[in-house]
């Protein structure tokens, strides 16, 4: 099955990731692996009050993690750490296809739901910006 809006959001975000590469002086910065697949994600951040002013994601991982991780940085960028965990504490069950739907910026995370097997591709970011957070 392909054309759908989730392909879309996956194949444009993984083509032309935005916010890719390391970010100096990082305030907090955050690995996370999928021992499953090999992914591995970072994701680094400047946190200046109580809000982010930088994020970008490195990434070794499959294309519908790489366009997760960049979904990530566009929403994240500029939101305050309420938002931000706010969202992190959503992405869960905007994957799971069993869970209320979500609204909002993580809402394009939902289509995931239709690949059950390939739903830690599309958190994998998200647990490396929320293990981010935590240092």
């Amino acid at each position: 099955m392909s054309g759908g809006p989730y392909d879309d959001w996956v194949l444009q975000h993984s083509k032309q990731p935005q916010n890719r590469g390391p970010l100096a002086d990082a305030t907090h910065q955050a690995r996370v692996d999928n021992p499953l697949c090999g992914d591995r994600v970072t994701v680094a951040l400047i946190v200046q009050d109580d809000a982010v002013e930088q994020v970008r994601f490195e990434a070794r991982a499959c294309a519908i993690c790489v366009a997760a991780a960049s979904h990530l940085t566009t929403v994240a960028q500029g939101a305050s750490l309420e938002q931000v965990h706010a969202w992190c504490a959503e992405v869960d069950q905007a994957t799971d296809p069993d869970a209320a739907d979500v609204t909002g910026p993580i809402e394009p995370l939902m289509a995931a739901r239709r690949f059950v097997a390939r739903r830690r591709c599309a958190t994998l970011p998200w647990e490396a910006l929320e293990a981010a957070l935590k240092t």
